[in-house]
């Protein structure tokens, strides 16, 4: 149950750094619309 528990909280922190990097990348995206084509 233990390990269980490590694992869920893992899965929860890479949802966590998904969710940031993502609204990461559509704030760089609104600010600079077309650096990168």
């Amino acid at each position: 149950m233990h390990r269980s528990t490590g694992i869920w909280r893992g899965f929860e922190n890479l949802n966590l750094k998904a969710r940031s990097f993502k609204t990461k990348a559509s704030r760089l995206n609104f600010e600079q619309p077309a650096s990168k084509f």
